[in-house]
């Protein structure tokens, strides 16, 4: 049964947190418009705000780890390959050198908007 066929203030308040990561997620909404889109569906607008404020912390929270996590990895694979490659072993170096430095091109750019976490 989906949220948005429903009011939300018929809803569990697990319900009305998945709703509002679906909006950010799925419909790619600012928190002011999740909290509105909370506001129009029935939730009053301290509990709309509280939500989408929350949900938009918590999300924000798990790019930065997982951006941290993949910084993490992509060193420790170009470490790795780098150290093989050291102890001439050759061509097989190659494959955790090039994905180390995959991950940590991938992982670079995010990591600006998300290092104050």
């Amino acid at each position: 049964m989906s949220v948005t066929h429903q009011k939300i203030k018929h809803q569990t308040t697990e319900h009305i947190y998945c709703y509002a990561a679906h909006l950010m997620l799925q419909d790619n909404m600012s928190v002011h418009q999740v909290s509105h889109n909370l506001k129009s569906e029935g939730l009053p607008a301290t509990h709309a705000e509280t939500v989408s404020s929350h949900v938009a912390t918590t999300l924000e929270t798990a790019k930065s780890k997982q951006i941290k996590r993949d910084l993490f990895f992509g060193g420790l694979w170009f470490t790795a390959g780098v150290c093989i490659w050291a102890g001439n072993a050759g061509l097989i170096a190659l494959a955790p050198i090039v994905l180390g430095t995959i991950q940590l091109l991938r992982s670079m750019p995010l990591l600006s908007r998300f290092s104050k976490s």
